[in-house]
C-alpha cells in the first residue's frame, strides 16, 4: 500500500515514534528522541544522551545507537509506505563515542521502498558535526499490517 502523498506529516512520524516508545517495551529508551525535520523519504532527529543511554564508561551504548537506527528507520519507512515491517538485516559501523549529556543528531533516509522490502540508512553525528556511527537497515514489509487510517487524519 503506497502512502501516495500522505507521508509528509511530521505528526505522523511523531505518532509512530510515540506508539513504539510508550509502555514497558524495550523501545521506551528512545522516548526522549525529538523529530527535528522531515520530508519525503527522510527525517532528522536529536537526542541528548542521558543515563539510560550510556554504558559503564559513561558513553552512549552501541546498542542504544543501534536501537535508534532500527526504530527510526522503521518509523520513517512506515510513514512513507503506510505499513509496518520487521528487520531483515541491520548493519552498524561505530566511529566515535558520545558522552553523557551530549546532544547527538541522526539523519534517516529511505533509499528504496519496494513492495516487500525497504532499504534505509542512517547517520549519527556528534554535536560538533563529526560522524558518530552509521547504519543500514533492510526492512521486510509485513503483509497485512498496515497503519490505521487515523494516522493520516492528523491536522498539523
Amino acid at each position: 500500500m503506497a502512502a501516495s502523498g500522505r507521508g509528509v506529516s511530521v505528526e505522523v512520524l511523531k505518532q509512530i515514534l510515540k506508539m513504539v516508545t510508550t509502555g514497558r517495551n524495550f523501545d521506551r529508551v528512545l522516548e526522549k528522541v525529538k523529530i527535528v525535520s522531515m520530508g519525503p523519504n527522510q527525517c532528522s532527529c536529536e537526542l541528548t544522551v542521558g543515563e539510560e543511554h550510556v554504558n559503564a564508561q559513561q558513553i552512549m551504548h552501541g546498542g542504544c545507537m543501534t536501537t535508534m537506527v532500527d526504530t527510526l528507520t522503521l518509523a520513517t519507512l512506515a510513514k512513507e509506505v503506510g505499513q509496518f515491517g520487521v528487520s531483515a538485516q541491520l548493519n552498524m559501523s561505530f566511529f566515535r563515542s558520545a558522552s553523557l549529556g551530549e546532544k547527538i543528531t541522526m539523519d534517516v533516509n529511505v533509499v528504496k521502498a519496494g513492495k516487500s522490502l525497504g532499504f534505509t540508512k542512517a547517520d549519527l553525528f556528534k554535536s560538533n558535526g563529526e560522524i558518530l556511527a552509521t547504519g543500514s537497515h533492510i526492512i521486510s514489509l509485513a503483509k497485512g499490517i498496515t497503519m490505521p487510517e487515523s494516522f493520516f487524519d492528523i491536522k498539523e
